[in-house]
C-alpha cells in the first residue's frame, strides 16, 4: 500500500438544511488515526495535516501534506459537496455529496473511472474504501477493503483546539502498548502539546531533554489511569533548537523529537 493513500482529504462543509460543519478546514489542522483491529495494518499510525492553501482556476483549495486519499492534495468545498482538483486535467471533481441519498452514485470524474456511493448521510464508499464522517470532526473511521485495514480517529487538532471522536469504543481496538503521538504543533513557538496513551494504570514519567541530553523540564511523574492523556509544554524560557520528549512506563521507553523556532 503506497504512503500517499494514507492521507485523507478534509474540507469545510456546511449543509444548507442542518448547518452542520462536517469538514473543519484551517491551515495547520491535523488528524491522527490508528489501526488496532486488522491483521494487515495493526499498530499503524497516520497523521494527516493541512499545510497550505492555493488558488486554482479562481477557487481556493487547501493542500494536504503529501496528497489525499483520492489522488491529488488539493481540496475545497461548497455548501454540500467536497471537491478535489485534478492537476492532470486542470479541473475538479466531486468526492462527497451530503445531499445524496443512500445508494446514489456520485461520478467523481468525467470519464467515470472513479465513483462514490452514498451509504448514508455521513458514510460513503469510494473505490475500495469506506469513510464514516462525524459532524465538526471529519472522517472518524476509514476502512480499506483492499487490505482490510481499519483506521480509527484517535484525536484531532482543529482550529487550535484538540478534539476526540465520539465513535463508540471497540474493545478489540484498544491498543495493547503505550503510544506517544507526535507533538502538535511542531515546529512550535512557544508551546506545544504532547499526547500519550497508556493501556493500563501505572507509573509513568514525561520529561523534556535538550540536544545535550540534559533534562529541561519534567511534565509528569506519577500514576496515570488507562487512556489518552495530553501534556502541554511551555518553552518560552528556552532557546530555539531541537528537544526530545521521553516517556517512561513500567515496560516501555518512548521518545519523540520537538523543534522550537523563535
Amino acid at each position: 500500500m503506497r504512503i500517499l493513500i494514507l492521507y485523507l482529504s478534509m474540507a469545510a462543509i456546511t449543509t444548507m438544511a442542518s448547518s452542520q460543519v462536517y469538514f473543519p478546514l484551517h491551515i495547520g489542522d491535523s488528524w491522527g488515526y490508528e489501526d488496532h483491529t486488522s491483521l494487515m495494518c495493526e499498530g499503524t499510525s497516520l497523521i494527516i495535516i493541512i499545510e497550505s492553501d492555493s488558488v486554482l482556476n479562481g477557487k481556493r483549495y487547501f493542500k494536504f501534506l503529501g496528497g489525499s486519499v483520492y489522488s491529488g492534495p488539493f481540496v475545497r468545498a461548497d455548501s454540500i459537496r467536497v471537491y478535489e482538483f485534478d492537476t492532470s486535467s486542470n479541473s475538479e471533481y466531486v468526492v462527497f455529496d451530503f445531499s445524496a441519498s443512500p445508494g446514489d452514485t456520485i461520478s467523481m470524474r468525467d470519464n467515470g473511472t472513479k465513483t462514490t456511493i452514498a451509504l448514508g448521510n455521513s458514510k460513503f464508499s469510494v473505490g475500495q474504501s469506506v469513510f464514516t464522517i462525524q459532524d465538526s470532526i471529519g472522517v472518524v473511521l476509514w476502512t480499506t477493503q483492499l487490505n482490510w485495514c481499519v483506521f480509527e480517529l484517535r484525536g484531532a487538532w482543529i482550529d487550535g483546539r484538540f478534539v476526540t471522536t465520539s465513535v463508540p469504543p471497540n474493545s478489540s481496538a484498544i491498543p495493547r502498548q503505550p503510544i506517544l503521538e507526535p507533538n502538535y504543533p511542531n515546529p512550535f513557538n512557544p508551546s506545544t502539546a504532547i499526547r500519550l496513551f497508556v493501556p493500563r494504570q501505572g507509573r509513568a514519567s514525561v520529561e523534556i531533554f535538550n540536544s545535550l541530553g540534559q533534562i529541561v523540564q519534567v511534565l509528569f511523574d506519577g500514576i496515570l489511569s488507562p487512556g489518552w492523556h495530553t501534556f502541554a509544554w511551555d518553552a518560552r524560557n528556552q532557546s530555539s533548537g531541537v528537544y526530545f520528549c521521553r516517556v517512561q512506563t513500567h515496560k516501555s521507553v518512548l521518545s519523540s523529537r520537538l523543534l522550537l523556532i523563535r
